[in-house]
C-alpha cells in the first residue's frame, strides 16, 4: 500500500510534465499554448489549461517566473471567460519549482475578437 502511494504521489507531480502543448502563437518574447487533453466540457461551458513560457525571466511584484499555467473557463454561448487558476512557475515550459499563483475563479468577462485568450476559447469551444 505504501509503494502504490509512492506512485501515486510521484504521477501527481509529474502530470503537469506530461501535458501535450498545442503551440497558438507568440512574439519575440513569449509563446502561447494550450493543453487539449485537459479539455473538459459541460452544459455550454469548456475549461482547458493554457501556458505562456517566456524567453526570458519576468517577474509580478517579488515573485520572478518564466511560464505561467493557467485553467481558464470558457462560456461558449456567452462569448465570456474567466481565470479559475494559475501557477507561475520558475523554468520555461511549466517547468521548475513552483512560485506563486492562485486557486480563486475570477469574474467572468468578454472575450475580446483577435485576442489569445478568444483563439483559445475558440479551440475549447469547437472541440468541447
Amino acid at each position: 500500500m505504501k509503494q502504490y502511494l509512492s506512485t501515486l504521489a510521484l504521477l501527481l507531480v509529474a502530470a503537469p510534465a506530461a501535458a501535450e502543448w498545442t503551440e497558438l502563437g507568440g512574439n519575440d518574447t513569449v509563446t502561447f499554448y494550450a493543453d487539449t487533453a485537459t479539455l473538459a466540457t459541460a452544459g455550454g461551458i469548456a475549461s482547458m489549461w493554457t501556458l505562456v513560457s517566456s524567453k526570458t525571466p519576468r517577474s509580478n511584484g517579488e515573485v520572478k517566473f518564466s511560464s505561467i499555467r493557467t485553467r481558464f473557463e470558457f462560456d461558449c454561448a456567452g462569448q465570456r471567460i474567466r481565470e479559475l487558476e494559475s501557477r507561475f512557475h520558475a523554468g520555461e515550459m511549466g517547468e521548475g519549482a513552483v512560485v506563486g499563483g492562485h486557486a480563486e475563479a475570477g469574474a467572468w468577462e468578454p472575450l475580446a475578437e483577435g485576442s489569445v485568450k478568444h483563439e483559445v476559447a475558440q479551440l475549447a469551444c469547437k472541440k468541447g
